[in-house]
């Protein structure tokens, strides 16, 4: 079964690594649209190999 899952995140970078970490290995891909965070959540995500979408605030 292929799986993606789609977080939506706004400065995130405190609780994005234990979110990813909580997915395991079970996701085809995860898609993380981030809506203008000002830390490291984009960073964060990127890192994780996860594919990084940049959305409008709200």
């Amino acid at each position: 079964m292929d799986l993606s899952v789609v977080i939506p995140a706004l400065n995130a970078a405190a609780t994005l690594p234990a979110t990813l970490d909580a997915l395991g290995r079970a996701p085809r891909e995860v898609i993380v649209v981030d809506g203008g965070s000002t830390d490291a959540t984009a960073a964060i995500a990127a890192a994780r190999g996860c594919r990084l979408i940049a959305a409008p605030r709200g």
